[in-house]
């Protein structure tokens, strides 16, 4: 679903479902892939593809979608963390920083199957402080476990 963010950033209006007003921005901040597809699972949008490969998300997009309590929101698809990120990546990665420094509420999405995952998560919230953003908002981080399917007991 194709969104116009407002100038404000506070205000959307939809192509789709004509949401307009107050919205809240979520951005899903990830050290390895998996925010495109927990974005695909929140909106029901068939047309998010998630790839499982590193960069697959270069450009950031954002989608609509609808909490349970009818607010809308917009989800803002961004490029991973790393923690060595290529020269070539730098541009696309500051855009995300922008994105996720004017977000409401950030979710975490962790992969707790891969064998680095409390190295990857150390890395992220670095990044995060990093950006000096507001404590209210790095307080209020939402972790996501991804695959806790694969996680044996």
């Amino acid at each position: 679903m194709w969104v116009r963010l407002g100038a404000a950033r506070g205000t959307a209006v939809d192509s789709g479902a004509r949401v307009r007003g107050p919205v809240m921005h979520v951005s899903p901040v990830a050290h390895l892939p998996g925010k495109t597809t927990l974005i695909k699972a929140l909106t029901g949008d068939d047309a998010v593809q998630p790839r499982d490969q590193l960069f697959a998300t270069l450009d950031v997009t954002a989608h609509a979608g609808w909490l349970p309590s009818r607010m809308a929101v917009i989800y803002m698809d961004t490029i991973g963390f790393l923690s060595q990120l290529p020269y070539s990546l730098i541009e696309s990665f500051s855009a995300t920083l922008e994105d996720v420094a004017h977000s409401d509420l950030i979710v975490h999405v962790r992969d707790v199957t891969h064998p680095e995952a409390e190295l990857q998560k150390a890395c992220v919230l670095s990044s995060l402080r990093g950006l000096c953003l507001p404590a209210p908002l790095l307080d209020s981080v939402l972790e996501v476990h991804n695959k806790t399917d694969l996680v044996p007991g």
